[in-house]
């Protein structure tokens, strides 16, 4: 019996830590990504500037993450502008995640080759400076871009949460059963008339069967029938 109290006290106080852990997890608040595009070919600034941007927004639509980038971004660079390797600089690393008050970085090499463009990405974690490259992207060097960046938003950050999709309330559609005759419509006065019909023979019935029943007492009374 001790063994068995001290089993339920240790399995209650597992879900009790396990519960905790959920809550401050769901209390926690997403990450915050910075979009960065480091290295741009042939691709102007104000592309560069629409790339980052509709990149971020993919990813805070589809991810349970906090992302921005195109204008929010470069107001925030050095006045000088990014420094050359500041993805392999750790200096660097934490000076941009500083100035962009973001906990991890996304790393954007932009290519313009005739009509596509390919986008290489580089993630990397501001606080251990862990890097990991990320699958190419490509798209058309006219857009759109929303559409590829949404698809590709699970492989760019793997660990982040999907957000979920808001979803249409199901209806649910009650059938009133169809009567034997479908040609045939039974309205209210039918069924009124019909139950007080049914109503009166079970009255009359009865009655017969009450008199037939009370005959042979009243015979023995001495009263005929007429």
């Amino acid at each position: 019996m001790p063994t068995l109290a001290f089993r339920g006290l240790s399995l209650a106080a597992a879900l009790v830590v396990l519960t905790v852990a959920r809550a401050a997890h769901a209390d926690a608040p997403p990450p915050r990504i910075g979009v960065v595009v480091e290295v741009a070919v042939n691709v102007g600034p104000s592309r560069v500037e629409q790339l980052g941007a509709a990149l971020a927004d993919a990813l805070a639509s589809t991810l349970v993450v906090d992302a921005f980038g195109g204008a929010d971004v470069t107001r925030r660079l050095p006045p000088g502008g990014l420094p050359e390797e500041c993805l392999t600089t750790p200096a660097c690393v934490a000076d941009l995640g500083a100035r962009l008050d973001a906990s991890q970085l996304l790393f954007l090499a932009v290519v313009a080759i005739g009509d596509e463009l390919a986008v290489d990405a580089t993630w990397i974690d501001v606080a251990s400076g862990a890097t990991a490259s990320r699958p190419r992207v490509n798209l058309a060097v006219a857009g759109p871009d929303r559409d590829a960046f949404v698809a590709a938003a699970p492989r760019l950050l793997p660990a982040a949460a999907v957000r979920p999709t808001a979803t249409e309330p199901e209806v649910i559609v009650v059938e009133r059963p169809v009567a034997a005759d479908p040609g045939r419509r039974l309205t209210t006065g039918v069924w009124i008339a019909g139950g007080v019909g049914v109503a009166a023979g079970a009255t009359a019935g009865l009655l017969g069967l009450s008199v037939r029943s009370a005959s042979p007492a009243l015979r023995a009374a001495g009263v005929r029938r007429r």
